[in-house]
């Protein structure tokens, strides 16, 4: 459909009001390529071997007998492997104490929970208690006023001669009874809101609340303090008594000892029944979990070098290549060969190599040159290092492009490219996928 449409373009184009036609010159499309700068690595190239890594004194951590101990020299072990358990009652007996002494404290945590949730209910009923108090202080008020309003009015019947003196005895008594009954109820409701007023919030640091419920919540925060404090205590107990148990678990994890990385045993000091004490030499292993490449390079290659360096180890035996870095250059050069040895550590561990391997080293050197990068199907190559590449060049007057050919010299073909050394420079726009049977001044259609 693109094809069908820029050829209906150029015909319009062409085209004189639309009605006299002009031949259109046969063209092809394609696509382009930008090229990009890459940076290339300095590299130095030689010959090792693979060595191991060193050798490891296993020691007892704790004190005690051993009670295994299978393993003979040469054994290959794996990482993380059983080599020796050692035998230390008091250490068991100390991890046991400390798995109770968590379930304890764990106890004590419930118990102050169940405590904490029945306080809080216990002040509940507490504030519910002193509102109730409020409420019958309220109603004894009004009754009370009520006694009096009554009273007033029988003394004046009674001033009058309308109110006899037995019922003017009783309406007093009635009236002495209420103002009785009201200051009881005011001394209880005094005593029940002690620890509920407001100046105990204000005592005890916080705003006098807006809503009620601000204000029961307060409360019972106030109220229910000390079983909160105790809840605290008791969990803070449980930590104690976890960190106590971490204490004694690393000692008992010390009775068992593994194989710190992939070895093999080298010697045995002690023998399975003999007891050890801490810091005793049990036996030696060596560190085949990590393999070192040792090779030479000459005097002005080794002035490049500093540890650190990023090698390419390549085994050719195994089919590998190895990613290292330089640990350490020797100091001093072969007084034979003017050499310098270099010990490069493998930063990834291999199954299938062994010490001794003959290898191939690449050293990367840190100093960089500039090339062009481009694909290597966009290149037409005439020889090992030369070739050349099809521009478009200026548009015709049809809105065609005309192609242009530029010879090109290439230092390293890639499995991703072709590094250009000269012709070419960063930016410039290359013809995508050329055939060798184009020509200078062929016409070209660009794809978008």
């Amino acid at each position: 459909m693109k094809k069908i449409f820029l050829l209906s373009c150029i015909v319009l184009l062409f085209s004189c009001n639309g009605r006299k036609e002009t031949n259109i010159p046969s063209f092809s499309e394609v696509e382009l390529e930008q090229c990009k700068d890459i940076v290339i690595n300095n590299t130095i190239k030689s010959f090792g071997t693979l060595l191991y890594d060193k050798k490891i004194d296993i020691t007892a951590s704790q004190e005690g007998v051993i009670e295994y101990f299978p393993w003979k020299e040469g054994t290959e072990l794996k990482e993380n492997t059983v080599i020796i358990k050692i035998h230390n009652p008091y250490i068991e007996l100390a991890l046991e104490r400390a798995s109770q002494s968590i379930r304890r404290a764990e106890i004590h945590v419930e118990d102050a929970q169940n405590r904490l949730r029945l306080g809080v209910l216990e002040a509940e009923g507490r504030i519910s208690n002193y509102e109730k108090a409020g409420m019958e202080l309220a109603q004894a008020e009004k009754e009370y006023e009520e006694i009096v309003r009554k009273n007033t009015i029988k003394e004046e019947l009674f001033a009058a001669g309308g109110l006899s003196e037995e019922e003017i005895k009783v309406s007093r008594h009635e009236k002495a009874s209420a103002a009785e009954k009201l200051a009881i109820l005011k001394k209880d409701y005094e005593i029940k809101s002690i620890g509920l007023r407001d100046i105990d919030i204000q005592n005890a640091g916080y705003e006098l609340p807006d809503t009620a419920n601000e204000r029961k919540k307060i409360l019972i925060n106030l109220l229910t303090k000390e079983l909160e404090l105790a809840l605290k205590q008791a969990e803070q107990a449980v930590l104690n008594a976890q960190l106590e148990y971490k204490t004694a678990k690393a000692a008992f994890d010390e009775l068992t000892i593994r194989s710190p990385c992939k070895a093999i045993i080298g010697s045995r000091q002690k023998e399975k029944g003999e007891r050890v004490k801490s810091g005793d030499v049990i036996l030696t292993i060596i560190n085949i979990d990590v393999l070192y490449a040792v090779s030479s390079v000459s005097e002005e290659d080794a002035l490049l070098l500093h540890s650190g360096m990023s090698v390419d180890v390549c085994v050719d035996s195994a089919s590998l290549t190895i990613p290292g870095r330089i640990d350490i250059i020797a100091p001093l050069a072969d007084s034979r060969t003017g050499s310098f040895a270099i010990k490069i550590a493998l930063t990834q561990s291999k199954s299938n190599v062994k010490p001794g391997m003959f290898v191939r080293t690449i050293i990367y050197t840190g100093l960089v040159a500039k090339r062009i990068f481009v694909s290597e199907s966009s290149v037409i190559k005439t020889s090992d290092h030369e070739g050349y590449v099809f521009i478009p060049g200026e548009k015709t007057k049809d809105g065609l492009r005309v192609l242009k050919k530029i010879a090109v010299k290439f230092s390293e073909i890639t499995n991703d490219g072709i590094l250009i050394s000269s012709g070419l420079q960063s930016g410039d726009l290359i013809i995508k996928n050329p055939q060798e049977t184009w020509k200078e001044g062929q016409y070209v259609v660009v794809k978008k």
